[in-house]
């Protein structure tokens, strides 16, 4: 390539030497194709700041001929609020060979101003400068219109009930309002730094888990993201634990990774114990009512059985008594006793479950030999025993001794031996043990050989609204409420009780009541 020589021109636009006239008429159409076409503001500017050329862009955008604009400085058109500024940077660029940028205001014919933005670089000589100017000012009205939604957006955040948050799709949380210092009892800041094990219980996690994980194969997918909503257990600063509704939806972005998640969580604590004082009324309710249920079966049909056998038996006496011989009389007579000792069972059992649900059974703990009152409430059922010809074996030491209320502690026992009794075969075998276990608690054990129990009768032993009552072995009525009593007298005790049983291989009946420490 040859080398300029004095006599060469200088493009002024691309500071190139120019070496034949045929490149300098190449260059010249090339340069007033460009000037005149291009929609960018073209133009040589002195080192004074005056306009030496324009292309016509110039006129297109700002209303001026372009004998006006190179009558004047550049400076004069530029707002006043930039002009320092702007002036200031323009002759910088003489000085060095980095050129100026810039973004100011350009006053039009109109009297409006526009947005535009400057790049320019000195020519060597450092005479004049090229410069490009690009009007922006849609660009800046978008931007100030972005930027005022933004604050009014953030106002509304700021100042929301509800927590208001973004998060990136890959779970790095990018704001969070300040509602969140009464929702949790933390910073927005400390918010923004936790992680998801430190914000959410587990089985929350598990939730915007799943949903982000559905989100993503969906975008992938190029299906329509959906939008989440949901109940979530937050973890407050002091470690408790609150409920929110959650409001979550997808910003999608030009792929993936930038997709935001906008989201709103609302404070739903005392809901959630409305909800759960609702249900728990209701499930008292639910008790009640079959308590009324349980109550009124009774009376129809196990109470009045046994009643009506007393009262024709007495109206039989009545009817035939001097007919009969002694021996028939004194067997009537031992059918009405056995028959007036099942009622007053029924109704002592009766009314001490309605004092139970009344709230007015008093418990009077006292300290006793847990051997003494099992000897004595066997020796209440001996004749139930021996008419069966049942076996029974008490393996309990002497030192055994409980604190507890005596009445209850009979009521239970009088009741699981009826109840083992009621559903043991002739000849079987019932076997009572107790013994001190190392949470000072005695634990009782009544088992038999008896017939046993299914899982469909296992699960509602102790339920007052389930009709679990069968009869025995012998056809011995049975009204489930012995087990609902014992039940009643074990936890008002302190103590639990639970039953091991299979059908055909009899049950174990445990209880616990507490050691007397004294």
């Amino acid at each position: 390539m040859s080398q300029p020589s004095e006599n060469n021109q200088i493009d002024p636009f691309f500071n190139t030497p120019i070496n034949s006239s045929s490149e300098m008429q190449m260059h010249n159409m090339a340069m007033n194709m460009f000037f005149r076409l291009s929609p960018d503001l073209f133009c040589i500017v002195s080192r004074e700041a005056h306009f030496l050329y324009l292309n016509p862009a110039w006129e297109q955008t700002t209303g001026y001929a372009i004998d006006d604009l190179k009558s004047r400085s550049f400076i004069d058109f530029i707002h006043p609020l930039d002009r320092e500024y702007t002036l200031q940077i323009f002759q910088n660029q003489f000085e060095s060979d980095d050129g100026f940028k810039d973004v100011t205001r350009f006053l039009c014919k109109d009297g409006n101003y526009r947005w535009f933005e400057w790049r320019g670089n000195a020519n060597e000589g450092g005479q004049t400068s090229c410069v490009v100017a690009r009007d922006i000012t849609e660009q800046k009205i978008a931007q100030e219109d972005l930027r005022i939604k933004e604050e009014r957006y953030r106002f509304l955040a700021d100042n929301a009930l509800d927590v208001v948050w973004t998060m990136k799709i890959d779970g790095t949380i990018t704001y969070v309002s300040p509602a969140v210092e009464q929702l949790r009892g933390i910073t927005p800041e400390e918010a923004m730094n936790q992680t998801i094990d430190q914000i959410l219980t587990p089985d929350s996690q598990a939730k915007s888990i799943g949903y982000i994980q559905k989100l993503y194969e969906d975008l992938a997918a190029g299906r329509p993201p959906e939008n989440y909503r949901g109940e979530q257990e937050y973890y407050r600063k002091d470690g408790s634990i609150m409920w929110a509704d959650v409001f979550t939806f997808p910003i999608v972005g030009s792929d993936i990774s930038t997709t935001t998640l906008l989201g709103f969580s609302r404070d739903i604590s005392k809901r959630k114990e409305y909800e759960a004082m609702l249900l728990e009324q209701a499930n008292s309710l639910q008790e009640l009512n079959n308590a009324k249920d349980k109550f009124f079966s009774i009376i129809a049909h196990d109470l009045r059985s046994p009643f009506n056998v007393f009262v024709g038996l007495l109206q039989l006496l009545g009817r035939k008594v001097e007919k009969m011989s002694l021996s028939e009389i004194q067997q009537h007579v031992g059918m009405l006793d056995n028959s007036a000792k099942k009622l007053s069972q029924l109704l002592e059992n009766l009314l001490e479950w309605s004092c139970f649900q009344t709230g007015t059974f008093t418990s009077s703990p006292t300290a006793f030999s847990m051997i003494e009152q099992i000897k004595e409430n066997a020796t209440l059922l001996s004749e139930a025993f021996h008419k069966k010809e049942i076996t029974v074996n008490i393996d309990i030491p002497d030192d055994v001794t409980v604190f507890a209320d005596m009445k209850m502690v009979d009521g239970t026992l009088r009741n699981l031996f009826s109840n083992a009794i009621k559903f043991t075969k002739q000849k079987g075998i019932i076997s009572i043990s107790a013994h001190r276990r190392p949470d000072q608690l005695v634990q009782v054990s009544i088992k038999d050989s008896g017939i046993g129990m299914g899982n469909s009768i296992l699960e509602n032993l102790f339920q007052i609204g389930a009709k679990i009552n069968r009869p025995g072995t012998d056809g011995e009525p049975s009204s489930g409420l012995g087990l609902i009593l014992v039940k009643e007298y074990v936890e008002k005790n302190g103590g639990t009780i639970w039953v091991e049983s299979e059908e055909d291989m009899g049950s174990v009946f445990h209880f616990t009541i507490p050691v007397n420490q004294k």
